[in-house]
């Protein structure tokens, strides 16, 4: 389900007249008002507002750390619009993992994030050269679990019609790589 989708079924579910009893300077429009602020902020369109031929476009920042290889291991992902504001960000520990598995992991979970948007196009970037490089098709993808992990990579980008991978240097990637970090921190103090 979207994003659009949810918030209209919140909508259709609150008790709009309790509400309006609860508090009576509240008007309709007032709350109409509201969805529509807490919309925008999300970076969210209904469907009739976008022109047929714009394309809904997304930036994808994805970061995998392992402290250890392998070893205690996280994800950051940090999706924006296409103007560069923040739209979602993401940190999670996933276990134990080399550095290449929480890369890939990465990916799937920030292609989460952005498929919640309906995204034409993708930009993904990442620091991890292999990553981009395998799925360029530049670089063979040997290692069995990482090719398991690429069947779902590639599963998911058939939903959007065009994307790009590019891989950047680790210092414009620190939005990201602070995520990952940060969820590691928090359960694997001290263990750098």
């Amino acid at each position: 389900m979207d994003d659009y989708t949810f918030l209209k079924k919140i909508y259709r579910h609150l008790d709009l007249n309790k509400l309006m009893k609860e508090t009576p300077s509240l008007k309709i429009e007032d709350v109409d008002e509201y969805f529509r602020k807490i919309r925008d902020a999300l970076g969210i369109r209904p469907d009739s507002e976008y022109d047929q031929g714009e394309k809904r476009e997304f930036i994808l920042y994805t970061d995998g750390a392992a402290r250890g290889n392998p070893g205690p291991a996280a994800v950051g992902c940090v999706l924006k619009n296409s103007g560069g504001d923040i739209l979602q960000e993401f940190g999670r520990v996933i276990g134990t993992a080399t550095n290449n598995v929480a890369e890939y992991q990465a990916l799937i979970y920030g292609l989460d994030l952005a498929l919640n948007f309906q995204p034409d196009k993708l930009d993904i970037y990442s620091d991890s050269e292999l990553l981009v490089k395998q799925m360029n098709g530049e670089y063979k993808t040997k290692n069995p679990k990482i090719k398991e992990l690429k069947e779902i990579v590639l599963v998911k980008l058939q939903e959007i019609d065009e994307y790009s991978f590019t891989a950047i240097k680790r210092e414009f990637n620190a939005d990201a790589d602070a995520l990952a970090n940060k969820a590691l921190d928090e359960t694997a103090p001290g263990k750098n």
